[in-house]
């Protein structure tokens, strides 16, 4: 009997370690599962269980290889695949061959010279046959497989050609999942000149341990349906809490004056949901940028970022709205992220300005939290840049140390030439990689819109609030907020990015990033409060100034106008099409009628007698001018007309220089010959030769 009992006790104990073992697999990932987790804003507080790794594929140029090497900073990202093979008769280029179980989490394109007669292959686990099929943007983005916004191309004020496609419907796998383009135009490594130009991230998971997943099939958008559905409502109206949870609030507001701080505190086990408020001041740009709030979760500061930053608006009121966060018309700033505590949450707002702000119908939700061992503190960094761009450079986003999840980013940034600043690539490294597991194909690309397209546009996952800086001298704004396509680590990450301009000039760029972290977790980016205190960038002369200094030139851009005799006068920052990746600006005065005349103005750090020389572009809509230095003597006549484009340098003659304020005085004289639309004057720069 006893060794009957004892048999009995060791099955029922077996049994009962089988069941527990089971119940610790995971349920089976499935679309629906990855939809549920998509917009699941708390589960992105937890680390994730089962855990998995995500990284990218990508057509990035193969030749960067590493950061000492001649081709890190390569940019021909464009039509470069794993491999070239053969598959029942055709030839194909695959662009992600991955081991599962996983899935396809994002999936963005963009092409040059296409002519729509491509094939994407999605051949899952081992099969000879493709399950999934079609033209690219059929199935990315014209809706073949879902519709907007779990397929979205950007921006729709963008001719579509022009315009980054997005898929975020989740595509999962089992065991194996291969990716192939068919073209008979288009080259592996890189292309030719002419040849279709395909550019293409994807980004996937691959689940560790004994995770199941079910592989996806064309079914599975009948299956799913009603909750494909349901997720498309909820992301397009950006619902703000789609939780069922009992939650609290809490109201702040204050006037702060230079250098002063305001807090309050939450105590207990909880979470917020959502943070809001509004900023008031003679000079909003700059309070936003200087205004900086830093959050305390159980005695560890986790976040301190400029406010305007912290909401995806950078140091200008930007509307947009995305599923993390708000900035609406009349200024309120929202975000939802969930920020999860044990013991205490500690907001503080503190004034780096010279000016008085005020912060008005400020407000935190919250509600409880079970803290447990999968918990993580939100966190959040900012940085700002202000570099040259004689060349490429990797900037710095951040740097995290310990277990966590990366969930975002975005920048602010101004741009003091008409040219594309954003040809630099992603670089991100998880887990102390010596090469990075994401490498991108351009700015624009990760932040999902191509073609450094200036229209703005606002998306659950990624938005453009402002894109004048991508074709003129002024802002831009990209924000990317992640869902699926966060990336967990385990000892670090690293984020940076490539700034490659398409001149030389000076760019102000300022990153915001989002992340959430185990207890102990650290950023190594520690506050720059220097930097959020410095004068926001409004204007190209904010950081070219034009000074007479040792060189002795000032450039034509740079002058500030100080007078024009006629509204309808326009003076602009001109690309001269004289150098590869027009590097050359200047000053130009279009619509110029006769005996009207401009004034613009230069500094000198000091006084002396200089000669003057300025070189001007001539061409056809050009006319005949006179340009006198401070008034001082008569007017030196010139004449820019020619038949064809091209540059000149005329001498002034000798000219006092006074210490301050120095003044060009520019008259037309003779409108072009065709008189349809006024005269150009252009001036390239003047040269100043001390006496």
């Amino acid at each position: 009997m006893k060794k009957a009992a004892s048999a009995i006790t060791g099955m029922f104990i077996i049994l009962l370690s089988l069941s527990y073992s089971c119940s610790m697999i995971p349920e089976k990932v499935t679309l629906e599962t990855l939809l549920d987790e998509m917009v699941d804003r708390e589960n992105m507080a937890r680390f994730p269980d089962p855990y998995y790794t995500c990284i990218q594929s990508s057509s990035y140029d193969r030749r960067s290889v590493s950061p000492d090497s001649a081709g890190w900073f390569a940019n021909a990202d464009r039509s470069n695949f794993i491999r070239t093979e053969e598959n029942n008769g055709r030839v194909e280029q695959v662009l992600l061959d991955a081991e599962g179980p996983g899935a396809i989490v994002r999936f963005w394109i963009t092409f040059a010279n296409y002519q729509e007669n491509g094939i994407l292959r999605f051949y899952f686990d081992g099969e000879n046959e493709p399950r999934l099929s079609g033209e690219p943007f059929n199935l990315i983005s014209r809706g073949e497989l879902v519709s907007d916004p779990l397929s979205a191309s950007v921006s729709l004020l963008t001719e579509f050609d022009r315009r980054g496609h997005n898929l975020y419907l989740p595509i999962p796998y089992s065991n194996h999942l291969k990716v192939t383009y068919e073209s008979d135009r288009v080259e592996n490594n890189g292309g030719k000149p002419g040849t279709e130009a395909f550019y293409y991230q994807i980004n996937y998971r691959t689940y560790q341990g004994k995770v199941k997943v079910k592989s996806f099939e064309m079914s599975d958008l009948l299956t799913y349906a009603e909750r494909i559905a349901e997720v498309q409502n909820l992301l397009a109206n950006r619902i703000k809490s789609p939780e069922k949870v009992k939650a609290g609030s809490l109201s702040f507001q204050n006037k702060l004056q230079p250098g002063e701080s305001t807090s309050f505190k939450l105590d207990g086990n909880k979470a917020i949901r959502s943070l809001r408020l509004k900023l008031e001041a003679d000079n909003l740009p700059q309070a936003l940028r200087s205004t900086v709030m830093a959050v305390n979760f159980d005695g560890n500061r986790t976040v301190w970022s400029p406010v305007g930053d912290f909401f995806g608006t950078g140091y200008q009121l930007y509307p947009s709205r995305t599923w993390y966060q708000e900035v609406s018309d009349d200024g309120i700033m929202e975000v939802f992220w969930i920020m999860p505590f044990r013991e205490s949450c500690v907001f503080e707002f503190t004034n780096l300005g010279s000016q008085p702000v005020e912060i008005k119908e400020g407000s935190v939700s919250y509600s409880k939290w079970k803290w447990g061992s999968n918990s993580m503190y939100f966190g959040a960094s900012w940085r700002q840049y202000t570099h040259d761009t004689e060349k490429p450079r990797d900037l710095n986003y951040t740097i995290l140390e310990g277990a966590g999840v990366f969930v975002g980013d975005g920048v602010a940034l101004f741009d003091c030439n008409p040219g594309w600043w954003g040809e630099g690539d992603e670089k991100i490294y998880v887990d102390n990689e010596s090469f990075p597991s994401h490498f991108g194909t351009g700015t624009e690309d990760y932040y999902g819109y191509a073609w450094c397209r200036h229209p703005e546009f606002s998306h659950p996952f990624i938005s453009q609030p402002a894109g004048y800086a991508n074709r003129f001298v002024g802002n831009t704004v990209n924000m990317r907020y992640r869902a699926l396509d966060a990336i967990p680590f385990t000892e670090s990450l690293r984020f940076d990015m490539e700034l490659l301009h398409w001149t030389k000039t000076v760019v102000n760029f300022s990153p915001v990033s989002y992340w959430y972290m185990k207890p102990g977790g650290i950023c190594h980016v520690q506050p720059e409060t220097e930097e959020a205190k410095k004068p926001v960038i409004m204007k190209r002369q904010d950081i070219f100034s034009p000074i007479l200094g040792e060189k002795g030139i000032i450039e034509g851009e740079d002058l500030i106008l100080s007078h024009k005799s006629n509204d309808t006068a326009r003076v602009v920052t001109f690309i001269l099409p004289l150098q590869p990746r027009w590097q050359i600006l200047e000053m130009r005065w279009t619509n110029a009628r006769y005996d009207e005349d401009i004034a613009v103005k230069f500094m000198s750090e000091q006084s002396g007698d200089f000669r003057i020389k300025a070189k001007l572009s001539n061409g056809q809509d050009h006319g005949r001018f006179s340009i006198s230095v401070n008034d001082g003597r008569s007017p030196v006549q010139v004449n820019s007309y020619s038949k064809e484009f091209a540059m000149t340098t005329i001498d002034l003659g000798n000219h006092k220089i006074n210490a301050g304020e120095n003044v060009i005085r520019i008259r037309c004289l003779e409108e072009d010959p065709k008189g349809e639309a006024g005269s150009v004057f252009g001036l390239d720069n003047l040269i100043f030769e001390k006496r």
